[in-house]
């Protein structure tokens, strides 16, 4: 028998320029489960761009929110 789930994937990428100081990543399964992670990729770029980084981060986040916040409207 087949079993099919739905879910919602969300990525992003903190950026200076043309460098990727890191990536952001979220899973939200179809029961509002919410898996999500972040990867520095460049620790100097980090350290050189913290701000930059932290507010992505947070813009990420509050996408996520949205998503959420949309399905329970559903």
């Amino acid at each position: 028998m087949l079993s099919v789930s739905k879910s919602v994937n969300l990525t992003g990428s903190s950026m200076t320029e043309d460098k990727v100081i890191g990536y952001f990543s979220a899973n939200i399964d179809e029961s509002g489960g919410v898996s999500c992670s972040e990867t520095i990729s460049d620790m100097e770029l980090y350290a050189q761009n913290k701000s930059t980084y932290r507010a992505d981060r947070t813009e990420f986040n509050n996408m996520v929110d949205a998503v959420l916040d949309k399905r329970e409207g559903d």
